[in-house]
C-alpha cells in the first residue's frame, strides 16, 4: 500500500497500491481483484459509490459499486448479512467471511 486517506467531512476513502491485488475468500470461494486506486463513500454500515473493487460471478467480473452490513440494531447481533451491489443487481453473504 502506498497511500491511504480519510477524508471526515465528506466520508471519502481512497487506497493507492503498486499494483491491482486479487484475492480469493475461501469460505464462499469468491475471487475478488482490487485496482491499484479503491475509493468510496463511508456511511455507517455501508461503502458507497465504490470504484476499483471486481468480484467474480460465473464467468464475469463484476464492479462493485456498494457494500453494505444489515443490521438490526442490536451490536452484539453477529450473525448480519453482508450485501454486494453491481449496478442494479445485489447479492448476499454471511459476514464470517472476514
Amino acid at each position: 500500500m502506498e497511500e491511504f486517506g480519510y477524508n471526515r467531512e465528506a466520508g471519502f476513502v481512497w487506497l493507492i497500491q503498486k499494483k491491482k491485488k486479487d484475492h480469493v475468500f475461501k469460505k464462499i470461494k469468491r475471487a475478488v481483484s482490487y485496482a491499484p486506486e479503491v475509493t468510496a463513500f463511508v456511511e455507517k454500515y455501508k461503502l458507497k459509490k465504490m470504484t476499483g473493487v471486481k468480484t467474480k460471478e460465473l464467468l464475469h467480473w463484476l464492479s462493485v459499486v456498494e457494500l453494505y452490513l444489515t443490521n438490526d440494531g442490536d451490536e452484539s447481533n453477529t450473525s448480519n448479512d453482508v450485501f454486494y451491489v453491481y449496478f442494479d443487481l445485489a447479492i448476499a453473504t454471511n459476514e464470517s467471511i472476514f
